[in-house]
């Protein structure tokens, strides 16, 4: 794991291996490399989009895509329970946006009963595009 959700992994543990005599050991976070790990292609998988359409001319002669990855995650992990659990995803979402050559974005949703901040990764710029999908730089 790489996120502060982490931490909800070891409590579980922790409890696993003090009420049923388990020997579970506590791992720290994936350090490795992005491009090397698939957890991101899981994340993307579970938390991101991928849209592509066509780009047309007024005769409706293929000019080119539009495509993007977007991923999103909540600014913080907390736990209810513990307000001393607060934890900025903010890290993790700078270091996926490096590797898309892209930006972390502040996201504020009004919902009817609270407000949702979360942290936003588009690809929408050529350079990321090229990073991802080298061989369609071609069409761009």
């Amino acid at each position: 794991m790489r996120t502060p959700k982490i931490e909800a992994l070891h409590r579980l543990i922790s409890w696993l291996n003090l009420n049923r005599n388990e020997s579970i050991p506590l791992l720290g976070k994936d350090e490795s490399p992005l491009r090397d790990s698939p957890w991101l292609s899981g994340m993307l998988e579970a938390d991101g989009s991928f849209y592509s359409t066509w780009k047309l001319n007024d005769k409706g002669m293929l000019i080119g895509l539009v495509y993007y990855i977007r991923l999103t995650q909540k600014q913080t992990y907390t736990r209810k329970v513990d307000p001393s659990v607060n934890v900025s995803i903010l890290p993790l979402m700078e270091e996926i946006a490096d590797l898309f050559k892209t930006k972390v974005t502040d996201i504020v949703r009004d919902k009817s009963y609270y407000v949702e901040k979360a942290f936003g990764i588009r690809t929408d710029t050529l350079e990321s595009r090229v990073e991802l999908f080298p061989q369609l730089a071609a069409i761009e």
